[in-house]
């Protein structure tokens, strides 16, 4: 995996995360990707944690996030509307 933080042109800030097929067979056999500072450096701002899921459908990752105990009820879930209505999310 490669980590990197960029600014654009524009001046907005970007997090650039490169998975190699290895990170994509640990995602794809349920295994989730969660990156910080300690373990992946600089790449990541002080304090933050990313956590990378994959999954079948917007639903499945939701429920897995959900049973990861990474949404509880004052979680905001932010849904792409362009994917339709879900009383889950």
């Amino acid at each position: 995996m490669i980590i990197a933080r960029a600014t654009k042109d524009t001046g907005e800030e970007m997090i650039i995360l490169g998975l190699t097929m290895v990170n994509l067979r640990r995602l794809a056999g349920g295994e989730p990707i969660i990156c910080k500072r300690e373990t992946h450096g600089d790449g990541i701002p002080q304090g933050w944690q990313i956590s990378i899921i994959v999954g079948e459908t917007e639903e499945s990752i939701y429920e897995q996030f959900k049973k990861a105990g990474l949404i509880r009820p004052q979680t905001q879930v932010i849904k792409d509307p362009r994917l339709g209505a879900s009383d889950k999310t």
